[in-house]
């Protein structure tokens, strides 16, 4: 079967095909109409002899994608926090809060660092930079106990009225 190579570049696609024609014509030609009615052009289609199939052509490697932190969700974030009477005071009253939001509102049962990484993130704090050290102080306190994997934890009783009574 023929090879097909296609470049298709619009402004917010650029589309990239090499491969068989069959495929070409039941997957990627659709999509390229589609596409060409919204106003996109196709640059060059090339159907090259078929005389000698090409060697497959080496993988690209891509750039590894930015590392993407956990965000809570924005309108239940915003809705913990006027709910509190005033940003608590200290990283362990920050981190019972947090742990009190993913528990409350993200209807998390566990969570690690990466979740109140990202709570602090969102309320304009800085990580702190021991907070797996803060947690296991938490959790000799009884604020926090320890989940069942490692470096995740949940929220107590004891931690869920400490943050209730910062609550309106």
């Amino acid at each position: 079967m023929a090879q097909v190579r296609v470049r298709l570049q619009t402004a917010r696609v650029q589309l990239v095909f090499e491969g068989e024609e069959g495929v070409f014509e039941r997957q990627v030609e659709p999509l390229l109409l589609r596409l060409a009615r919204g106003g996109a052009r196709v640059e060059e289609r090339v159907t090259p002899p078929a005389a000698e199939p090409e060697a497959a052509p080496e993988p690209e490697v891509l750039p590894e994608p930015a590392v993407q932190t956990w965000q809570p969700e924005a309108t239940s974030f915003k809705t913990f926090r006027c709910q509190l009477h005033g940003e608590p005071e200290g990283t362990e009253s920050r981190i019972a809060a947090y742990a009190f939001y993913l528990w409350n509102y993200e209807k998390r049962e566990t969570f690690g660092a990466e979740e109140l990484g990202g709570c602090f993130a969102a309320g304009g704090n800085s990580v702190p930079e021991d907070l797996t050290g803060t947690c296991a102080d938490l959790e000799r306190k009884r604020i926090l106990q320890p989940a069942a994997h490692e470096g995740t934890w949940r929220l107590t009783p004891k931690g869920t009225n400490q943050v209730r009574k910062l609550l309106r």
